[in-house]
């Protein structure tokens, strides 16, 4: 298969923009050119990209028919870059970062040319950098300004927005918690010592922190990682119209679980970094209906750029708890 592909090729073209084309496939910089056109004609646009840009034919319809032919194509040509490893700062690091590392775009975001190990060392020098990508951090950034005394990381992960949420809100206890055993355990060792940072088990949770106590309330959770398939590139192939149902019950299912730990008038902050809407702007519409809470602001955020313009898709929505009683789910 390989040496049938080979033969296929034509002309690398690292600084030509690629365009769609029977006869073009997109290189992670410029066009790569083939001999006999043997891809669909891209005026079946669907078609075309599943194949050039190696997506499921479901997504790629999704995208037409949401984003419309010329975004979805920026989303699929956006699947197959090579993304960009991008360390966040806490404050202006350019004489540390200058001789490893391009200043990105988005300021305070630096895009890393240096080594692995390298990167390993700089972030145990310097415990409030993290190694996050702008849009993912998005989320977080929503929340600055709150009066947050009290914040439950209810899928931590390995603790990227974490380190966020502790450097956005300073004066803030932040409480964090995994259901997967590896990451806890490694929430747990990134966190040792730092008595601004609880780690516990989700079975303690309840515990640690009482119910109708937390001022914000965060669930990054589980999602078809649509928006961020450059840096997944497995996830594409898992999609199905059945996975995203069975992830939307999964969503609703750790809302419910954890939304009695909110305080009546505090915040839940709901994020992915999917683009579909079953999982985005449905699941805030949900949650407010179900819960009489009400959508502060929400934010879908497409993936784009390359090198220091490059970025994720992303989506998040701060949602405030009613005030008075302690909230109920509607029956």
């Amino acid at each position: 298969v390989l040496r049938r592909f080979s033969g296929l090729v034509a002309q690398r073209e690292p600084g030509q923009p690629w365009s769609p084309g029977a006869d073009r496939l997109p290189l992670d910089r410029g066009t790569l050119t083939l001999h006999d056109a043997p891809l669909p004609d891209p005026t079946s646009l669907a078609e075309y990209l599943s194949i050039a840009t190696s997506h499921p034919m479901e997504l790629v319809d999704r995208w037409v028919q949401r984003y419309g032919p010329q975004q979805a194509t920026v989303i699929c040509r956006q699947g197959v870059r090579t993304p960009p490893t991008i360390v966040a700062t806490s404050c202006d690091s350019g004489d540390v970062l200058a001789d490893s590392a391009r200043p990105h775009d988005q300021p305070g975001y630096w895009v890393w040319g240096d080594t692995h190990d390298k990167l390993v060392e700089l972030l145990a020098e310097h415990p409030g950098w993290r190694v996050q990508d702008p849009a993912s951090a998005l989320a977080v950034q929503a929340t600055a300004g709150l009066p947050v005394q009290v914040c439950v990381d209810g899928c931590a992960g390995l603790g990227t927005k974490t380190r966020q949420l502790r450097a956005t809100h300073p004066g803030a206890r932040v409480i964090a918690t995994d259901v997967d055993t590896l990451r806890l355990t490694e929430l747990r060792r990134v966190f040792d010592g730092d008595d601004a940072v609880t780690v516990v088990e989700p079975k303690s949770l309840k515990s640690v922190c009482q119910p109708g106590s937390a001022d914000l309330l965060l669930l990054d959770v589980p999602c078809t990682n649509s928006g961020a398939l450059a840096r997944r590139p497995e996830a594409r192939y898992r999609f199905s119209d059945d996975a995203l149902a069975s992830l939307v019950r999964l969503q609703r299912n750790i809302i419910r679980d954890a939304v009695g730990l909110l305080r009546p008038g505090g915040w839940l902050l709901y994020s992915t970094c999917s683009l579909e809407q079953e999982e985005n702007g449905d699941q805030a519409r949900w949650v407010a209906q179900q819960f009489g809470a009400q959508i502060i602001n929400q934010s879908q955020t497409l993936p784009e750029g390359a090198d220091t313009g490059y970025h994720d898709g992303s989506y998040h929505a701060l949602i405030q708890w009613p005030g008075g009683a302690k909230p109920h789910q509607k029956p």
